[in-house]
């Protein structure tokens, strides 16, 4: 069986894809962590990660590494804890405080954004939005292709 020090991060990023194919909120969650993470990957996540039995997929450990963040064991900036309890809580319902995400800086919760909406399959459903933080004192709009409001 082989062990991630094997691969590089391209491989394990594509592992990890696969492994997460077909489940919206998995996917997201390995999205997540790759774009914050990069080409460090393996320098952060490696302990986390399990390969498969045939070398084409891998996993993340979610619930080690979110209890391994919790008890100290996982050093990670304020941010970066919040992103990785997120993807935890994305990939393997790991219960999370959305009072946190004033962590994120704004690259950061761009990928918090786009890893929500992928989970709600905005992807697969052609929908797009821009998110700007602000709220329509008129209330809540329907998408921009229904053309009206709720």
């Amino acid at each position: 069986m082989s062990s991630v020090g094997d691969y590089d991060e391209a491989a394990l990023a594509v592992m990890l894809r696969a492994g997460a194919a077909g489940l919206y909120t998995e996917e997201a969650a390995v999205e997540l962590l790759l774009g914050h993470y990069g080409r460090q990957l393996t320098t952060k996540l490696a302990a986390y990660i399990e390969i498969g039995d045939d070398d084409r997929y891998a996993a993340l450990d979610w619930a080690r590494l979110s209890d391994d963040l919790a008890e100290g064991l996982f050093f990670a900036s304020s941010g970066e804890a919040c992103l990785v309890r997120l993807a935890a809580s994305l990939g393997a319902g790991v219960p999370v405080t959305l009072r946190d995400v004033s962590a994120l800086d704004h690259c950061n919760a761009t990928l918090a954004l786009q890893a929500i909406a992928h989970s709600c399959g905005w992807l697969e459903h052609h929908h797009s939005a821009a998110i700007s933080g602000r709220f329509d004192p008129a209330g809540p709009t329907e998408p921009a292709s229904s053309g009206g409001r709720l």
